[in-house]
Parts: C-alpha cells; structure tokens; sequence
C-alpha cells in the first residue's frame, strides 16, 4: 500500500516532470519559430525586414533592399 505522503509526492514529481517538459518543448517551438522567421527575412526579395523588441531596438533585420544598401544585419 502506499501511503498518502508517498501518493502526493508522487503527484508532485509528476506534475514537475510535465512542466519540465512542456518548459522544453515550448523553448524548441520558439527556436522553430525564430528561424522560420529569420529566413523568410532574410530571403525577402525587392525589400527589406525589420524586427524591433519593446524598447525599439533592433533585433532582426534582412532581406535583399537591406543588402542592396551596404547595410548589414549586424550594422
């Protein structure tokens, strides 16, 4: 038999291995997202992208206008 200290720990371990694992999935789904996003920037023909954070700061730009200008993602 097991006893009601043992059941809730059990549960306990249970749920934190889920969370655990729904922690990992949603940081590959955002990896995922990120570089489908990254490519369709950076393949865009006749313009260009631009991605800004909350602050308004640069955290993604590309594509071919972008190119075209001299201006590099990292300038």
């Amino acid at each position: 038999a097991v006893s009601d200290a043992e059941r809730d720990f059990l549960v306990s371990l249970g749920r934190q291995a889920a969370q655990a694992l729904d922690r990992v999935r949603t940081a590959a789904a955002l990896r995922e997202a990120e570089a489908r996003g990254r490519a369709i920037v950076d393949n865009l023909p006749v313009g260009a992208a631009f991605v800004v954070d909350h602050d308004l700061r640069y955290v993604l730009a590309g594509g071919e206008a972008l190119r075209d200008t001299g201006f590099t993602p990292d300038a």
